[in-house]
């Protein structure tokens, strides 16, 4: 129903007319920094062509012509030769800064672009999820099921919206940090190591990357049918003969103890299947 209304909404009129307004002003300044450019290479080639027209620039080449007639070797020919490179130089190097200033103007109106298009999503997301939430509350409902509707909904949606908000600016980012974030973001986490030579280390890293995937959630991988994920929850489901234990202490046994993060998940995730099998054992046991 989320996706639904999500869908719904960004299929909208109102929102097509927001994404048409970002990019009639994207193309607008992108114009404006071509003609910049443009402008920029004018200004350094006539800086140019004032700099080897001036009389100090004459002066130079025809003096340092008809000293290389008489001696291509002597100092007056070097000094001329030297001016005329310096002002090569100071050419080059306006044509340069010109090309760096466009570049600079061209990251400026990208950034600008993504922070129009964030803000116009943002407040879309937000109508989202605040009728997401009068249709999750029943009518009529007492305090304590708002309440808990309240917080379900609170620990669940914020995951949601970062997930739409970084797919929609992954589709429109225009700055070169947003492509760097794509090129380097956790997309196709390795396999585990061979089985061969190593059984118990390859059943260890897969152990615990269903349990705890480093480029996801366990709720990730229970969507997306991973059959190890799922046979593992399973089990640690399971509140007869000790099987639950079993595996919650081969956990124990697998995970690094001098890393704090991976210690405090062991006792969370211990103490909600501990909450899941006794409700699963209370259910069995009533008549």
């Amino acid at each position: 129903k989320a996706a639904a209304k999500v869908k719904e909404t960004m299929e909208s009129d109102e929102t097509k007319a927001a994404v048409a307004r970002v990019a009639a002003f994207a193309k607008a300044e992108e114009a404006k920094v071509a003609a910049f450019a443009g402008e920029a290479k004018e200004a350094a080639a006539a800086a140019k062509g004032r700099v080897l027209e001036s009389d100090t620039g004459r002066a130079a080449a025809a003096k340092a012509e008809a000293v290389r007639e008489r001696v291509l070797d002597s100092d007056a020919g070097r000094a001329a030769a030297f001016a005329a490179a310096k002002a090569e130089v100071a050419a080059e190097k306006a044509v340069a800064d010109g090309k760096v200033r466009a570049g600079e103007v061209k990251e400026q109106i990208a950034v600008r672009h993504d922070q129009i298009v964030e803000s116009t999503v943002t407040p879309i997301l937000n109508k989202v999820g605040e009728r997401l939430l009068d249709g999750m509350v029943p009518p009529y409902a007492p305090q304590p099921v708002k309440t808990v509707m309240g917080r379900v909904f609170d620990e669940l949606w914020p995951e949601i919206v970062n997930e739409i908000r970084e797919e929609f600016l992954e589709e429109v980012s225009k700055t070169q940090a947003g492509k760097t974030f794509r090129k380097n973001r956790l997309k196709g986490w390795p396999p585990p190591p061979p089985f061969r030579p190593a059984p118990l280390r390859w059943f260890r890293a897969r152990f615990l990357y269903a349990l705890d995937p480093a480029d996801g959630n366990l709720w990730k991988y229970l969507a997306q049918a991973d059959w190890f994920a799922l046979l593992v929850t399973a089990v640690k489901a399971v509140p007869f003969c000790g099987v639950n234990v079993l595996i919650q202490a081969l956990h124990f046994a697998m995970i690094d103890k001098a890393d704090e993060y991976q210690l405090v998940n062991f006792v969370l995730q211990f103490k909600g299947f501990h909450f899941l099998t006794a409700l699963i054992g209370a259910a069995r046991l009533r008549p």
